[in-house]
């Protein structure tokens, strides 16, 4: 039979606790701008530059092993460095979408938002050296893959120079890498 009219069925009804009325406020704060949604900026922009990182000691380590490997095994690890080179490309494209916090001392709205474009054609430059590695990569011109890893280390450097503030560097050689790294990690 069915149902009478104006009644709901068992399985539709929905009690509402006050438990489950608090975490549901809980989860609208981020929509009323009253609560981070999900990870901070900087902890993806950290996460997706120290990804970087990683792929970038990865290329370094690929090709410094396929210099040493016999014949037969070269082409893994130019397979392993091609790999790499398409994580940090993935890595610096996500970077992009997130940009790190002015400086305290950048108070005006032109010079924060002149600070955001600056790093957002660093990243764009970075992420030209890394499509040129991996060109260089696919042609088999293992100089010019050596340069272009050589070229993305120091952008790497010079971009926690400019957009990494001092507060956040490590120190203790931690993160350095085959660019002579600061201490700093990410890309």
């Amino acid at each position: 039979h069915p149902a009478p009219s104006g009644s709901r069925h068992p399985s539709t009804q929905h009690p509402m606790t006050p438990r489950s009325l608090a975490f549901g406020l809980l989860s609208l704060l981020p929509l009323i701008g009253l609560a981070p949604l999900g990870p901070r900026p900087d902890d993806r922009l950290e996460a997706s530059m120290h990804a970087a990182e990683e792929a970038l000691e990865a290329i370094a380590a690929a090709l410094e092993a396929h210099a040493k490997a016999p014949a037969e095994q070269q082409a893994g690890h130019l397979e392993s460095a091609r790999t790499a080179a398409d994580q940090l490309q993935a890595s610096l494209l996500e970077a992009y979408g997130h940009s790190p916090r002015a400086p305290k001392e950048l108070t005006d709205a032109n010079a924060q938002a002149a600070f955001g474009v600056r790093y957002q054609r660093k990243i764009l430059g970075t992420l030209d050296l890394a499509l040129g590695l991996e060109l260089a990569l696919i042609e088999g011109n293992l100089e010019g893959a050596r340069g272009a890893v050589g070229d993305l280390f120091e952008a790497e450097q010079s971009g926690h120079r400019e957009f990494r503030p001092k507060r956040q560097r490590r120190g203790g050689g931690e993160g350095e890498g085959k660019g002579g790294g600061d201490g700093q990690s990410g890309g």
